[in-house]
């Protein structure tokens, strides 16, 4: 909410009067004329003061205060109109932590992020942030209720959880709890619900940091070996050429891929949501939503693969259904790839490649260690695959520092050894 000067007319103080106050009285008013006034010694309702905090769609918002007496009512207002004029009076009404939650997640929320990302939301808000947090007003959340909550998650456990099957959980889930409930308060901050996002003012539970674990170059040549033996080969050349989440391979669609100029664009992503099975999304983030180039094995490969689904639209006549689609990778019959399908198909790869194993989204971690390890900057990594900041680079470093120990040692062993 915007702030704007204070003028005289900002604050105003008057008596609340109640059935027990006596009548009003006619006087004589400015120029003569009449008016009706009570006399307030008289008078046991409280007094009320309102203050102008703040302007929405051009009209003020008020804040009200009471107190028993004028004097009192008085101070209140002057106190309010310094706080307003500090920028640290909120100007909403009274919520509860548990209704604010319940509208950022369902109104806010539900339009901004992909549905996987919303159910793990769901889950945080519902099991962990309203048990420990939803009783009180929204406005008058301190830091220590929000470092107390974190502190029970991590060291006694989820608040819903029965007695016996309750459990410190990690870090990492009070750290996402965290980071949603803030993102709530950042929101309510800017409408003027609350004076100021208290999330901010403490230190949030940190999970170690997950150990990346690439595949060597060996290894990596070793996989896309194996991978020719399959239909849907190209998709594993992809995952280490380019970086794509799963998501985002399974749902490039022809659209994306200027194989004449060597170009893609990625912007959106498949995935499962429950009642509507797989559907088209957005990316993780606006930093995912980008472009590049193809390197010249790969767009060969994509040339073969679009070769090879027209034989299968041909051999499938009326039963195909990939055109509403367009999808790249789909099944014989045009349908999407179901992310359980490919997750296992990649977990028969690597057996098939002998080398170890290693979750799906690793293929992505070799991506961007190999490219490193060729000198491209992180500037260019982060732009090839969608980060929006320098720390998800810095991730990497120490594989790399290994990579240059390695090769010391070998140039080593060869001079000397």
């Amino acid at each position: 909410m915007a702030s704007t000067k204070r003028s005289d007319g900002d604050g105003s103080l008057y008596q609340r009067h109640g059935a027990n106050c006596p009548p009003a009285i006619e006087v004589a008013g400015k120029n003569g004329k009449p008016k009706h006034e009570r006399l307030a010694h008289r008078c046991s309702g409280p007094w009320v003061g309102s203050v102008v905090v703040g302007w929405r769609d051009g009209k003020p918002v008020r804040k009200k205060v009471s107190a028993p007496t004028k004097s009192a009512a008085a101070a209140k207002v002057r106190k309010a109109i310094e706080l307003a004029d500090a920028g640290t009076l909120a100007a909403g009404p009274s919520l509860t932590v548990a209704k604010w939650m319940e509208h950022y997640l369902e109104e806010i929320a539900a339009r901004k992020v992909r549905p996987s990302t919303l159910r793990g939301y769901r889950t945080s808000v519902t099991q962990y942030i309203v048990p420990l947090l939803g009783h009180h007003r929204l406005d008058k959340l301190r830091p220590e209720h929000v470092e107390t909550a974190w502190h029970e998650l991590v060291e006694v456990g989820a608040p819903l959880a029965s007695d016996k099957d309750r459990k410190p959980l990690s870090p990492a889930t009070a750290n996402q709890a965290h980071r949603i409930l803030s993102r709530a308060l950042k929101i309510a901050n800017r409408r003027g619900l609350v004076s100021r996002n208290v999330a901010t003012l403490i230190d949030a539970p940190q999970p170690a940091p997950a150990e990346v674990e690439p595949y060597t170059l060996e290894e990596a040549k070793k996989i896309l070996e194996a991978a020719r033996e399959l239909r849907l080969g190209s998709r594993w050349s992809a995952a280490f050429a380019l970086g794509w989440r799963q998501g985002e391979a399974l749902g490039i669609t022809w659209a994306d891929l200027n194989l004449d100029e060597g170009r893609y664009r990625v912007h959106r992503a498949l995935s499962r949501v429950t009642g509507k099975g797989l559907v088209l999304g957005p990316v993780k983030s606006r930093a995912g939503d980008r472009d590049g180039a193809l390197p010249e094995e790969l767009i060969a490969q994509f040339k073969a693969r679009r070769a090879q689904q027209r034989r299968e639209r041909l051999a499938a006549g009326d039963k195909w259904v990939g055109n509403e689609w367009d999808l790249v990778f789909t099944t014989p019959l045009g349908l999407p790839i179901d992310p359980r399908a490919d997750w296992q198909e990649w977990k028969d790869l690597i057996a098939a490649a002998g080398v170890r194993d290693a979750r799906v989204h690793d293929a992505r971690h070799t991506a961007a260690t190999l490219l490193l390890a060729q000198g491209v900057d992180p500037r260019t990594l982060m732009d090839i695959f969608g980060w929006s900041q320098r720390a998800m680079v810095d991730r990497y470093t120490h594989v790399l520092e290994d990579m240059r120990r390695d090769a010391a040692m070998k140039m080593g062993s060869a001079l000397w050894g």
